[in-house]
């Protein structure tokens, strides 16, 4: 601390008949004994204040250089033991807090002891379910809940407009604050939904240079988001995917490979991941990595184009195709598992769990799937009725889209005959049973559930995503959102809190062989 300056002085007295000017102070007068006293006080604890201060830094960086050599020189398992410590007390942070907004609430106080517990039991069950999650044993049941609470009805379908062709494709950045949806006119149109709904417009390239592309130059036919939801994804008719800078509405860099439009984009919807995956009508799904935006490996297999693309779980791909087949891609291992063989299209396809899967065909048949079976566990055939004379003449509506909220029974599908309809899945009840419909005039082009559960988005067209055979005019374009009941509503992970957006969380049981090549390294 600075030392303290006291000046002390008496007016000189002035003296009317000297033409001389009195100084204007006189002499300093010797400090008194208190006086003294106070000063060599202030003096002395300014100093001893520094002296407490710089050992104080001088400890912290000693502790912090101790625990940087102590982790420097700790084995792979002695790390992973430390990190599951540092994770389970952010847990038990996060669970008090929880406990405090929900006794806030509530009005609730409750005593030091049933509070450990209480948090003891929530770290408890969300480590529970996180391991049945990586296993693929955990299930949500959450459409019988939606049938007794109702499904949205059409007085609380909230409809976004602004654009000008028919959507094709929906997608969600990870905080719900913004929709995203893909269109004809080569356009991305994107609405905030916590504000008054404006939007914002990624412009097609209309230019035909060859330089750095602009934007797509035909139909938007897929879109999705990042899971740091900095960077838009977009696949488009002119077979190129398009990574786009959400603050500056330009493109960073075009992902070039497939030789024809690009059908289907897909993230992993379960966990934040780097892993991309396009299909194209060229019949082949490229693997991207999106922190290096690179090209990693092209799957073969389908022989005619890629139509629908869903991933869950780890390095696990379905896909749907034009040639009446589905296929489950276990990309890690390098092998496929084929599905179908039924005598349609299928246009839609939705991952309940790792090992369950819905699809939709031309048909108009629903088909639930387990990755244990060959054969179709229950379908539904005609699930959203016949046509009129505008959509095929009295033939079956296909199933244009499918949505489900990852890691549970409910499903949502659409088509053209004016509703969206829920659904029960049961892999182990093997069963698919209306839940029931919203009322919504047009192609249900694209459909995607919050991560939260709280909503569902819906892109709404006059024509199909895929073509012009049909046309729905008293439909009008635009984004569709559905509010669902809070028992659909999926309760926040404390993990998820704690992982970073931009890469895949890792849990310390997943601190793999990579710590122990690092440590290797190290040592050689």
């Amino acid at each position: 601390m600075p030392k303290r300056v006291v000046t002390r002085g008496k007016r000189a007295p002035s003296s009317a008949g000297s033409n001389r000017k009195a100084p204007r102070f006189a002499t300093r007068a010797a400090p008194s004994r208190a006086a003294a006293a106070l000063d060599d006080e202030d003096v002395d604890s300014g100093g001893s204040d520094d002296e407490a201060q710089k050992a104080e830094q001088e400890a912290v960086a000693a502790a912090a250089a101790e625990r940087d050599e102590a982790e420097a020189s700790e084995t792979p398992d002695e790390r992973r033991v430390r990190l599951a410590k540092e994770m389970l007390s952010k847990m038990d942070d996060a669970a008090r807090a929880r406990k405090a907004g929900q006794r806030r609430e509530d009005g609730l106080r409750l005593g030091r002891d049933e509070e450990e517990e209480a948090d003891g039991d929530v770290v408890a069950a969300e480590l529970e379910v996180e391991a049945l999650r990586r296993d693929g044993k955990f299930v949500r049941r959450c459409a019988a809940s939606l049938r007794q609470a109702g499904t949205p009805t059409a007085g609380q379908v909230r409809m976004l407009r602004g654009v000008r062709l028919s959507p094709t494709c929906v997608a969600l950045s990870p905080d719900e604050a913004w929709a995203y949806c893909g269109c004809k006119d080569g356009a991305i149109v994107s609405w905030d939904l916590c504000g008054a709904g404006s939007r914002l417009t990624l412009p097609p390239d209309r230019s035909g240079t060859d330089g750095t592309p602009r934007g797509h130059k035909s139909d938007v036919l897929a879109v999705a988001v990042t899971p740091d939801g900095r960077s838009v994804l977009s696949g488009g008719r002119d077979g190129r995917v398009l990574v786009w800078d959400r603050r500056s509405s330009r493109v960073v860099k075009a992902l070039m490979g497939h030789r024809r439009g690009v059908t289907a984009l897909a993230l992993r919807r379960d966990t934040p991941s780097a892993e991309l995956y396009s299909g194209s009508a060229d019949r082949c799904i490229r693997s991207w990595d999106m922190e290096q935006l690179a090209f990693v490996e092209t799957l073969f297999g389908h022989q005619e184009g890629v139509t629908a693309l869903d991933a869950i779980g780890e390095q696990l791909v379905v896909s749907a195709s034009e040639d009446r087949t589905i296929r489950l891609w276990k990309v890690a291992e390098e092998t496929q598992l084929l599905f179908g063989g039924g005598a349609s299209p299928i246009d839609a396809v939705a991952m309940l769990t790792p090992s369950a899967f819905v699809s939709g065909a031309q048909d108009g048949s629903l088909a639930l799937w387990s990755s244990m079976r060959k054969k179709a566990l229950a379908s539904v055939r005609v699930a959203h009725g016949r046509g009129g004379a505008e959509t095929g003449g009295g033939s079956p509506c296909w199933i244009s889209s499918l949505a489900s909220a990852a890691y549970s029974d409910l499903l949502v599908s659409g088509s053209c005959d004016g509703h969206v309809r829920w659904w029960r899945a049961d892999e182990e009840a093997r069963c698919i049973e209306p839940v029931g419909s919203t009322p919504l005039v047009g192609f249900i082009n694209g459909i995607v559930m919050a991560p939260s559960g709280s909503f569902a988005a819906v892109a709404v067209g006059q024509e199909h995503r895929l073509g012009r055979w049909f046309r729905v005019r008293e439909a009008r374009n635009g984004l569709a959102i559905l509010p669902l009941p809070k028992c659909v509503h999926a309760p926040p992970k404390l993990l998820s809190s704690l992982a970073g957006r931009s890469r895949k969380m890792r849990a310390p049981w997943e601190e793999s062989a990579e710590a122990a090549l690092v440590s290797e390294s190290d040592e050689e």
